[in-house]
């Protein structure tokens, strides 16, 4: 389900505006938002612009050489865990701090889609024909790129499903690219 900010960017950053002149802490009364938000605000508009201020619909995902990047930059800065993020492209601290926690617990990961998520690229991948020679390179791209099945669906715009039946039917037969053809 999409979320609904509760602000769009331009009440955003009417409200940044009101609260320089007449300060933060009366602003977030009359407007009943904690002034902690109010500060991020500013901060995302000052590091972002008004893109900063935009509430996304959909979560944004990040390949796992950039969590690594970012958090052991993080560690030699000086710079405080809201500032930082922000800086670097993040819309608050809490991401972060978690890519922190748990790089130092070794359980940081690039994301992986979950299920859910694998039900709208059905969706959004129609099932369209392909070639036997297009079944073979999509089934050895998946191959070498350790059975990503979400991954090759996007690449070669074939739906999870089809890159699902055609890996397995090409297991089932023991690694045999005749089991790719089409035999209708």
């Amino acid at each position: 389900m999409a979320r609904k900010p509760k602000f769009n960017s331009a009440q955003k950053l009417s409200i940044l505006k009101e609260a320089k002149e007449k300060g933060i802490y009366e602003i977030s009364k009359k407007y009943s938002i904690n002034n902690k938000t109010i500060q991020q605000w500013c901060l995302l508009y000052k590091y972002q612009g008004i893109e900063g201020l935009k509430s996304k619909r959909t979560n944004q995902s990040y390949t796992l050489n950039f969590k690594i990047s970012l958090v052991t930059a993080f560690m030699e800065s000086g710079d405080s865990l809201l500032n930082f993020a922000i800086k670097n492209g993040l819309k608050s601290h809490t991401q972060l701090y978690n890519w922190i926690k748990r790089y130092n617990e070794g359980t940081l990961k690039a994301y992986q889609p979950r299920k859910r998520d694998l039900n709208l690229t059905k969706k959004r991948n129609s099932t369209r024909k392909t070639t036997f020679e297009e079944r073979l390179e999509i089934i050895e791209f998946l191959i070498k790129h350790d059975i990503n099945y979400y991954r090759t669906a996007e690449k070669y715009d074939v739906s999870y499903a089809q890159v699902y039946n055609w890996y397995k039917k090409y297991t089932k037969s023991n690694n045999d690219p005749e089991s790719l053809r089409d035999n209708r």
